[in-house]
């Protein structure tokens, strides 16, 4: 069997652990910035929350004027995505990166965009969707995940490890009856690796019940 698939490390339903760890990163270090600097940052988190980016990029800028925080370059590229603008972003993502290396998020971002693009000029390449659409599930965009590895399994059907992500990725979005399918495809396809699926299975089972019981209780 291909060692791609018989070293097949299955993700703990991707509530990462990391996830938070990453949060209260967050609020430490935001919680170190000068105070004039915290206000420009949360200003500009509040302009991007209401989808207004230009101004929210301006504030972000103003906040970086006081000297380079990751937070705010990560925020700032957020905010230069939801304009459009890669090339920018990129640059932020890298930045962030640079001064805190282990900030997972960030690295997603850069995969993401490095793998869109990718993804653009190999668009018959099932196996560029495939990898895209793994950036997207450890970025925890479960429903972009689903409709990545989707687009996939269209330009070739018998890939086990993007089924498996599929299953996945319809777990973490509330599909529990469509993982189940992916993931009994996975057994067929590879049935040297049907004892670790079957956990997921086990999961998607459960959680489908417990919702079909809040449902019939409501």
């Amino acid at each position: 069997m291909n060692k791609k698939y018989r070293d097949i490390i299955f993700h703990p339903l991707v509530e990462f652990k990391l996830k938070y760890a990453e949060y209260l990163v967050k609020i430490y270090k935001v919680a170190k910035i000068k105070p004039k600097t915290k206000l420009l940052n949360e200003t500009g988190e509040y302009f991007y929350n209401k989808g207004r980016y230009d101004k929210a990029i301006e504030e972000f800028k103003n906040a970086l004027k006081d000297g380079p925080h990751f937070i705010i370059y990560y925020n700032l590229g957020q905010g230069y995505e939801k304009k459009g603008f890669r090339k920018e972003a990129l640059e932020m993502y890298k930045k962030v990166i640079e001064l805190q290396p282990n900030y997972k998020i960030a690295q997603n971002r850069l995969n993401i965009i490095w793998q869109e693009k990718i993804v653009k000029q190999n668009s018959g390449n099932a196996l560029a969707w495939e990898k895209l659409g793994i950036y997207y599930l450890e970025n925890y965009n479960y429903s972009m995940a689903i409709d990545i590895f989707e687009e996939a399994l269209k330009l070739s059907p018998n890939l086990p490890l993007t089924h498996y992500n599929l299953g996945i990725a319809y777990i973490n979005y509330g599909k529990y009856t469509n993982a189940i399918i992916e993931l009994k495809k996975v057994s067929k396809l590879e049935p040297k690796v049907k004892y670790k699926v079957s956990h997921y299975i086990k999961v998607a089972r459960k959680k489908e019940k417990e919702m079909l019981s809040y449902v019939l209780n409501f």
